[in-house]
């Protein structure tokens, strides 16, 4: 089934997520709305940043006049204003009156902050003590990665395994949630700069492409879930299903990065897992279907070492944020990060080509934000009526604060 006859505002608002698309490569994350809308935009040269900005204007002037309940209209109020961001300061390269801390404020539609640096000397400390033994923790750290890699080969069949659990999981606490058709092809990729990444498709499909050299068997789990099931692939389908095709809701038929759509959809995924098993049935499930090593640690040893990794996005946030925010040389985040002693330089070169792209800049903002708003809002092991919530109703980051 379709959805409804979109009208001129709905139409004027798809279009100009894909127009932006065409400046700035990626900014759509992807579209699945009508197809001549798309077919339009693609024969057209590119429109002007100047006339982007009119025609954002326009719909952020004419929303009131539509007839959309109060939370619809705050809702598209505030995906429009991190669009207005985006054209002036990304496409257009002019962004007068706000600094950059308050225009991703008003991207990620909450206050940015980085984390208190004695909250990072701890986890320093504790990452230290989860993974003992001799040597630096930079090379205690690369023996695990070498101890916990699985044949590439066999990579994609664990991740398909993973898949088939936090399914089965999934429908079980979420009877009816999702279509029978919700369907995931899983392609083994080694030049993505992610271990995992979802590209929906609509019509309840996804491609999930992943890179064995940046997967271990601890993580399968994880990522399967973040990714498929209640993640990712989840709440997109659960969009396209009820909001789209039932709803008639067109905004949800386009994803566009640095808004803030995007940061409620990196904590729906982030913290997905938490609700279908506890920290120790993770673990637990992890070590029974996907370890590879031969001395296998214990389940105790995994969940101190989860707790730690878990938190070590924090790192990243504020490397992230003393870049953009504060405007660090390249060379003082690199150090800041190094000093950790618990990343790659594969990874922190990753970090900063991801930093240095206007679309994905916001991304080591986005999951972080995004998982910790839930947490302090619904707990780190989120109800399955309470995510059933998030996954149905839109919400945006402030209206968890």
């Amino acid at each position: 089934m379709a959805a409804g006859t979109i009208g001129p505002f709905g139409r004027d608002y798809l279009q100009l997520g894909l127009r932006i698309d065409k400046h700035q490569k990626g900014y759509k994350d992807y579209y699945y709305g009508p197809k001549e809308i798309k077919g339009k935009v693609n024969k057209e040269s590119e429109i002007s940043p100047i006339q982007l900005l009119k025609d954002c204007a326009s719909l952020q002037k004419s929303v009131t006049d539509q007839g959309f309940d109060g939370k619809r209209e705050e809702y598209l109020e505030k995906m429009l204003n991190a669009i207005e961001v985006t054209i002036e300061r990304d496409v257009l390269g002019k962004r007068k009156g706000r600094s950059i801390e308050e225009d991703f404020s008003i991207q990620a539609d909450m206050e940015l902050r980085p984390f208190k640096e004695s909250k990072l000397d701890d986890l320093k400390a504790r990452t230290d003590e989860a993974y003992g033994g001799s040597g630096t923790l930079t090379e205690r750290m690369e023996k695990m990665r070498k101890n916990r890699a699985i044949p590439e080969e066999e990579v994609k069949e664990a991740f398909e395994k993973g898949l088939k659990l936090t399914e089965q999981k999934t429908r079980e606490l979420y009877p009816e949630m999702l279509p029978e058709e919700s369907n995931i092809k899983v392609v083994v990729d080694s030049s993505i700069p992610w271990a995992a990444y979802e590209w929906y498709d609509g019509n309840y499909y996804s491609l999930v492409k992943i890179n064995p050299k940046k997967l271990y068997w601890t993580s399968f789990l994880r990522a399967s879930s973040h990714e498929g099931y209640p993640g990712h692939h989840t709440e997109f389908v659960v969009a396209e299903d009820k909001l789209y095709r039932k709803e008639n809701r067109f905004e949800h038929a386009i994803l566009l990065y640095n808004t803030p759509n995007m940061i409620m959809c990196e904590g729906i995924a982030g913290i997905g897992i938490n609700t279908l098993f506890s920290y120790r049935e993770q673990e637990e499930i992890a070590l029974k279907e996907f370890c590879v090593e031969r001395d296998k640690p214990s389940i105790e040893e995994l969940l101190q070492q989860n707790m730690v990794r878990k938190d070590l996005y924090f790192i990243e946030f504020n490397a992230v944020y003393y870049k953009l925010v504060e405007g660090w040389e390249d060379k003082e985040v690199i150090q800041y990060i190094k000093d950790f002693e618990v990343y790659t330089d594969k990874s922190i070169n990753d970090m900063m080509v991801r930093t240095d792209d206007p679309t994905y800049k916001m991304v080591g903002f986005a999951a972080t934000l995004g998982k910790r708003l839930i947490i302090e809002a619904l707990g780190e092991h989120p109800s399955a009526k309470n995510f059933r919530s998030l996954l149905e109703n839109p919400v945006l980051p402030s209206n968890l604060i």
